[in-house]
């Protein structure tokens, strides 16, 4: 793919100064980088407890610095967007299996890297499901489009696609075929 270039000149024109009041208010309602960072480790927390100690202490280990020991929840501002954010991307990235709820958290994080490595843990425990080991290899596929690996991409949907088929579930219709 190619990009056409353009040898257009742009116009800038100044901005009308913002109001102090305006800025502030801005910030107050929406979520800051900050907070979202907490937010993430937070999450992070929440998955940690729910996976076995030598799982655990390989997590802590591969993502120190989203781990603390301090209570971050009570750190998070009671920013009503923030908190929000936070329930939605608890549901989001829910699952039984906390290495696939972890993968999902790198994901939506951008840790491209730490999703691969924590849907390829995720994904021995899976053998005997075939519905969620087709949606682990699709997040992994996923994974590689964001990073642009376009042909591991293909590879792991085509694998998700073979997964989902052995069962009968038709990713298009989302649902089991009824022979």
């Amino acid at each position: 793919m190619g990009c056409n270039q353009s040898t257009a000149t742009a116009i800038v024109s100044p901005t009308p100064p913002v109001e102090p009041a305006k800025i502030k208010e801005e910030t107050e309602n929406s979520p800051r980088k900050d907070d979202t960072y907490l937010m993430y480790c937070q999450l992070f927390k929440e998955l940690l407890s729910e996976m076995n100690e030598n799982d655990r202490s390989k997590v802590i280990s591969y993502c120190s610095d989203l781990y603390t020991e301090e209570n971050i929840s009570d750190l998070i501002p009671t920013n009503p967007e923030l908190i929000n954010l936070t329930d939605y991307m608890r549901e989001k990235i829910k699952d039984e299996n906390p290495l696939f709820a972890m993968g999902r958290l790198m994901l939506e994080m951008g840790s491209y890297d730490r999703a691969e490595y924590f849907y390829l843990k995720a994904l021995p425990r899976e053998k005997q499901n075939w519905i969620r080991q087709s949606a682990l290899l699709n997040n992994l596929g996923k994974t590689y489009q964001e990073q642009e690996k376009y042909e591991q991409a293909l590879e792991y949907y085509e694998k998700a696609v073979t997964a989902a088929a052995t069962t009968g579930f038709d990713l298009a219709e989302g649902s089991h075929q009824v022979a």
